[in-house]
């Protein structure tokens, strides 16, 4: 298995992989996610290929088998918190014939190769609280829950009206 720096001709075979974490996005949050044909945009992967701030990191076994988009942020902090240089996880997915084949293992690797090559006091994600094997992967990684995001559904006229 290869780890490396994805390029503008991988976009068509990343295109499959784009929509399966969007499908799974779905289905976990419909009330959040959309469903679409076309999740990411070529003009928007090619983007975040030219923007310094991100890397999008590709695994090659038999074809690309997953990918995982970071991006480099700087949070200048204030009288009462500290500066904080971190790399977000933007998105990470292993497709559905390589799963469990240790290759989002060797992408997160790669994104800590990473980190620490820009000096990034560390990495941060977001995942859904109903992704449980998720959670697992991440915390047998060594990641620990840091904050929780939480919602209180309020009852609008967006709901009502549409």
């Amino acid at each position: 298995m290869k780890i490396r720096t994805a390029r503008p001709d991988d976009f068509q075979a990343l295109i499959p992989l784009f929509q399966q974490i969007h499908d799974q996005h779905v289905a976990l949050r419909p009330d959040h996610y959309r469903p679409h044909e076309m999740p990411v945009p070529e003009e928007l992967f090619l983007s975040q290929l030219e923007n310094p701030a991100y890397a999008l990191l590709v695994a090659e076994h038999d074809g690309l088998a997953g990918v995982i988009v970071l991006k480099e942020d700087i949070v200048e902090g204030s009288g009462f918190v500290f500066d904080k240089h971190y790399l977000r996880v933007i998105s990470l997915v292993v497709s559905d014939t390589h799963q469990k084949q240790g290759v989002g293992k060797r992408l997160m690797q790669a994104a800590y190769a990473h980190a620490e090559t820009i000096g990034c006091d560390r990495i941060e994600l977001g995942v859904d609280d109903a992704n449980q094997e998720a959670i697992a992967f991440y915390e047998a990684l060594g990641m620990d829950v840091r904050s929780r995001r939480m919602e209180w559904k309020v009852t609008s006229s967006r709901e009502t009206t549409m």
